[in-house]
Order: C-alpha cells, then structure tokens, then sequence
C-alpha cells in the first residue's frame, strides 16, 4: 500500500465516526453528514429538573445547630435548678436573721427575668436576622448571674440583694428559649420539626432533673453538721453566729458556692459553642421547603395542561 493510500484511508477514518452513548446529563446527538454540525436527532432527553432543599454539608451544619441549642435548654434549666435545695441554707449561712420570706423573692427572680426578657430577646432576633448575637450575649448574663451567686460572701451585709440580682439576671439569660423554639421550628423540614420540638423539651426536662441531682451530690461531698439547722422563720443570732458571718467575707468554695461556679462554667462553654466556626445558621428551612413544594406544583399542573393540550 502506497503512502497516499493510508494517508487517504486515515482522513475517511477521521470524517466518520460511530454513535456511542455516554452517561451524562445532557443530550448527545449524531450527524447526518459525519460532520458535528446540524444535529439531526437527539438520543437523550433533557434531564428532568431536581428540587434540592439543602446540600449535604448544610444539613451536617444545621444537626450541629441543633444540637447546640439542645445542649443550650439542658445548660439553662440546670442553672434554674441547681440552686432550688440550696437556696435557704445558702442564705442562713450568709445572714442567719433572715426569715424564709426573702426564700420567696430569691426564687421568683428567676421567672420573673425570663418573663421579662423573652419578648424582648424575641423582638431582638427578629429585627437583627441572626440569632447568634443574642445566644452570646443570654450565655454572657448567665455565666455572670452564677459568678454573682457563687461570691455572695464578698457583698457582706448587700448579699440578700445581689442574690436576687444574680437570680435576675439569670432569668434574663433564660429568655433565649424562645429563640430557641423559634429557630428549630424555622430550621426544621415539616418532617423532621415534631422530633426536634420533642427533643428540646426533653433536653429542658433532663436540666430540671440533673440540676438538684449536682446539688445533692455537692452537699453529700461537702457534707457539713447540720444537727442544729432550724426551719423556723423565727431565728436566735448569737453572737458567734454573727463573728461568722463578719469573718467569711471572703470567696469561697463549698456545696452552696459550689452551685455557682459550675453553672458558671457550663455557660462560659456554651457560649463557644455559639462561634461561627460551630454554630451554623440555617433559617428558614421550612419556608424553603414550601416554596419547593409550590414549585414542583405548579411544575405538574403545567405539564398536565400541555398533555391535554396535545391530546386535544
């Protein structure tokens, strides 16, 4: 064969070529001419249009913000709880002439602040569209609510009233709840909200009950001699009883101060957990959600009108 013959039969090679069908998105087509200008037929359709609500890694960043904010209701009741068993004999340590209707106003503070705060907290994430400003800043008070509590012997005779000060402001931190509730219930698909609700309000009853469990613990570790302690709001302050009280204005570390300082911190904790390196912002995956949902809607009644239109 002469070298202008296979030059010859290698250019025919090249001008003709063979259908071959591929795995791919879009369509392949064959030429009429052995040319791959003016395809003539189409041997794949167009793929067919997919609705994606989130991408792996999103949804991944969305579980770890539930699980912070679950982690956040559990850390918020403990602090509420912790101190309920101790509050009393935390006070008679400190002004042992107290009667136990000041136990009243110590305890209201808590719900009293968050009652406060909630709308307010509410009103706040809604106007500034992010919510984590607001986590940071309810973790800051609440880890400075339980610093207070924790040092009250340093206040000396002021200790009743930065007790409740503290208790205060630790309801104030509590407000975030409702951010809470109201994030799972915007990040969550319709789907998956009734389980992450369910799952908050377990996280809050678990804090409820570890909370006095930690109290009970410390006062077992720290055990003192409480065979003359009187529930009477009728006290006899001795001399040595005040000599006491003028002496432990100091910081301390016992089964009521004790209280303080974790609860401390678990919100110094918590609020890293609210860095942007961790804490993902997903909102409105519901809403998103619906909106695929009208989408793929109005997607079928569209081909449904062009079937019958062509049928007709």
């Amino acid at each position: 064969m002469s070298l202008d013959q296979v030059n010859g039969k290698a250019e025919e090679e090249e001008t003709s070529f063979d259908t071959v069908l591929v795995a791919s998105s879009y369509p392949v087509t064959v030429a009429a001419n052995g040319t791959h200008d003016e395809p003539e037929e189409t041997l794949l359709e167009e793929p067919e249009k997919r609705y994606v609500l989130e991408t792996p890694e999103e949804r991944r960043g969305r579980r770890i913000s539930h699980l912070v904010l679950y982690t956040t209701s559990f850390n918020v009741c403990v602090g509420f709880s912790i101190v309920l068993t101790g509050v009393w004999p935390y006070l008679r340590q400190l002004d042992p002439g107290l009667s136990k209707d000041m136990l009243g106003w110590v305890i209201a503070a808590n719900p009293i602040g968050q009652m406060i705060a909630s709308p307010l907290l509410g009103i706040w994430s809604n106007w500034a569209g992010s919510n984590r400003s607001a986590f940071i800043i309810t973790m800051a008070l609440f880890s400075l609510g339980n610093l207070l509590y924790a040092i009250l012997n340093v206040f000396g005779s002021a200790a009743l009233a930065v007790m409740i000060t503290s208790r205060l402001i630790v309801g104030f931190s509590s407000g975030n709840i409702v951010i809470i509730r109201s994030y799972i219930s915007a990040s969550t698909t319709l789907k998956e909200r009734t389980t992450a609700v369910s799952l908050t309000s377990a996280a809050q009853a678990v804090g409820f009950i570890v909370g006095p469990a930690i109290q009970t613990a410390l006062a077992v570790a720290m055990s003192e001699d409480t065979s003359e302690a009187t529930n009477s709001t009728t006290v006899i302050v001795t001399e040595e009883m005040e000599e006491a009280v003028v002496d432990s204005t100091s910081i301390q570390w016992n089964m009521y101060t004790a209280t303080g300082w974790i609860s401390c911190v678990l919100g110094l904790l918590n609020l890293l957990l609210f860095l942007p390196c961790i804490y993902k912002i997903m909102w409105r995956r519901g809403d998103r959600e619906g909106c695929l949902r009208q989408d793929k809607r109005r997607e079928r009644k569209g081909k449904k009108r062009e079937e019958g239109t062509g049928t007709g």
